[in-house]
């Protein structure tokens, strides 16, 4: 069973922003399989750089519609996009040099809970304003 599940709840209805959610939720998924089957530290470290990688491709994605669509809580949406990226890249580098200072599992319910609330939360407020702006 996947340690994070994709479901309908977690849709905003922008098939770009979903497709990116997806694909993060996949990330999730593999950095957990790799951390919990012990694949060693410079398998789990590529898999968080695919996910830093996808989670700023993601946010420009995101930012690029909000600005562009003229959401008015586009500067707090960036703030929070921001945070985890920093969040994101100390907690690579301390995996990369195994300083971790929280137990695997801590890390992996973290990123599973922050992009869960994330998407319920921070993204459902975006919906409707590019629902109408936005096709799908």
């Amino acid at each position: 069973m996947a340690f994070m599940t994709w479901d309908e709840r977690l849709c905003v209805g922008i098939d770009v922003i979903d497709e990116d959610h997806k694909r993060l939720v996949d990330l999730v998924n593999e950095l957990h399989r790799s951390i919990t089957s012990q694949a060693g530290a410079e398998v789990s470290v590529a898999i968080f750089d695919r996910l830093a990688d996808a989670t700023r491709f993601h946010f420009a994605r995101e930012e690029a519609l909000l600005d562009e669509t003229g959401y008015e809580d586009t500067a707090e949406h960036k703030r929070g996009h921001h945070d985890l990226i920093l969040q994101i890249q100390d907690l690579k580098a301390k995996f990369r040099h195994n300083v971790l200072t929280a137990p695997p599992a801590l890390i992996m319910d973290f990123l599973k809970d922050w992009l869960t609330e994330h998407i319920l939360i921070s993204d459902k407020k975006y919906v409707s304003h590019l629902s109408t702006r936005h096709p799908g």
